[in-house]
């Protein structure tokens, strides 16, 4: 079974937009409807984002289904600016990543120059998306206020996201992206997969990778899409060398 992201890969900012999106087509949608909302391709990237509104717990995933969910809708319906802001907050650190960094470093200084370095380190973010996902916490804490003059504030509606964020591993898994779902591929068996031609246009680059525990089909179209990539290879690589240390 494929192992669920811990963390977004995308900005909080994008995270909103994607949920924005849902709701403007009725709170209920496709992934591909979504994707022509926002003008964007359905591609590796857009997954991505994708994963990043449902890891801030904006929206859920299921079945190609996006979904707004509960916490979102208090936002949309916040009584004044106060309550935006600590929903929007609430939904910043519902990642149990960003709650983890929250936790360790309220009321001190984000040690911002090696973030990246401690995320790969002591909190398994991969080694390719360390930087970025630094970069992903730290413009949303100053956004809504939690990072100032280098310091996380500390905010007291943090225990309420503790407990939101605590639910079971079967729940999750059927809310949000998986990984292989992030590398833009549909949760169906090598079966599947054989008996279905490949849908792409002339002008794209598509990767096919099948192995132990995988089988993805990545269509290349943006930048992002290369991150990803390298991202497979690597989990490949390190798949690699503990074959042959266990031989």
């Amino acid at each position: 079974m494929p192992r669920v992201i811990d963390y977004p890969r995308g900005s909080f900012k994008n995270a909103l937009e994607i949920a924005n999106a849902v709701d403007y087509l009725g709170g209920n949608c496709s992934v591909a409807s979504c994707a022509d909302k926002l003008q964007k391709k359905v591609s590796g990237a857009f997954s991505a984002l994708i994963n990043a509104a449902a890891k801030h717990g904006l929206i859920t995933y299921k079945k190609e289904m996006l979904a707004t969910t509960e916490l979102y809708r208090v936002y949309k319906y916040s009584y004044n600016e106060d309550e935006k802001l600590n929903t929007l907050r609430k939904s910043f650190l519902y990642p149990i990543l960003y709650t983890k960094i929250y936790e360790r470093f309220k009321g001190k200084e984000l040690p911002m120059n090696m973030l990246d370095k401690l995320l790969i380190r002591e909190l398994d973010v991969d080694e390719s998306l360390g930087s970025r996902v630094a970069g992903y916490f730290v413009d949303g804490a100053k956004k809504l206020n939690l990072l100032e003059n280098g310091k996380l504030v500390t905010y007291e509606n943090l225990s309420n996201i503790s407990s939101d964020n605590d639910v079971d591993d079967k729940e999750e898994n059927d809310s949000i992206l998986t990984e292989t779902e992030v590398l833009n591929t549909r949760n169906s068996s090598p079966e599947d997969n054989q008996s279905q031609p490949l849908s792409i246009n002339i002008d794209d680059f598509v990767v096919l990778i099948k192995g132990p525990g995988m089988d993805t089909r990545l269509v290349i179209k943006e930048d992002d899409d290369l991150d990803i990539l390298d991202l497979i290879v690597n989990k490949i690589r390190k798949k690699i060398k503990e074959i042959k240390g266990g031989a």
